[in-house]
């Protein structure tokens, strides 16, 4: 088992954070392909664990549409093409009630935007993944969870039914998410126990300059986050060794930033 801290998860998702604005700032001078970029959101209950989630933004797909798609459900299927655009939240807004008509895709190869939330799950201690979808009119657009049917998650059970629709946590919208039973168990595959314990704690220093007494919090290796970018990979598409060799210039982070 390898369950984590709220702590851990503010910790390593700073520097998953820094490590994902500093790639996308150099791709782009490069003028290479664009990387997922995650920032943090709030809910209205700062003193709650869980508060604090990680959100990225305008990750285009191409999708596949099957040829016998009926009339007002869309069956997206993940294309091997990843594409990043300009933040879409105005795009995203999906409404409050999950019974309305959803537009379907209008052809065999259409751009859709997606949304990835992590979520720390305060039951399992682990994070979780939420994210909707849209047309790029935005439209929202249901997903079929049966396009998962094959996920295997390492250490789970493959006939569990991973990937639903329910309540975001924080906002209480609708959005789908990957059930988080299997991941601790399949976090424990993954990473040494005392290597997954260690990973993402906050290491707090009390600066001495100018009689300063602002507390400091240094940016962990995002060991832990990574890893599980790894395992929801299959969903997202979101390939976690492209933060992997980033060096953060900025090692400090304030612990204000999290009140």
């Amino acid at each position: 088992m390898a369950t984590w801290s709220y702590e851990a998860f503010l910790a390593e998702g700073a520097a998953l954070v820094t490590r994902s604005e500093t790639q996308a700032a150099t791709r782009k001078r490069y003028e290479e392909q664009d990387v997922a970029v995650w920032e943090w959101r709030h809910g209205k209950r700062p003193n709650l664990m869980g508060n604090a989630y990680l959100v990225s933004t305008g990750n285009a797909r191409r999708m596949q549409q099957p040829d016998d798609l009926h009339q007002g459900d869309a069956h997206v299927l993940m294309a091997e093409t990843d594409e990043v655009v300009e933040d879409i939240d105005d795009l995203l807004a999906l409404a409050e009630d999950d019974t309305q008509a959803l537009a379907p895709l209008k052809d065999h190869n259409e751009m859709v935007l997606f949304e990835f939330h992590i979520v720390f799950h305060v039951v399992y201690q682990t994070p979780v993944l939420y994210f909707r979808a849209a047309n790029v009119d935005g439209s929202p657009v249901r997903i079929d969870a049966n396009q998962y049917r094959n996920l295997h998650i390492p250490g789970g059970n493959a006939r569990t039914a991973l990937i639903s629709l329910e309540e975001h946590p924080v906002l209480g919208t609708p959005f789908y998410f990957l059930h988080p039973c299997e991941t601790s168990s399949a976090m424990g595959l993954l990473l040494d126990p005392a290597t997954s314990t260690a990973a993402g704690n906050a290491h707090a220093s009390q600066e001495d300059e100018n009689a300063s007494s602002i507390k400091k919090i240094e940016q962990p290796e995002p060991l832990y986050l990574l890893a599980w970018l790894s395992l929801v990979q299959v969903v997202t598409h979101v390939d976690p060794m492209q933060y992997s060799h980033v060096v953060s210039h900025s090692s400090l982070k304030y612990a204000s930033a999290f009140n």
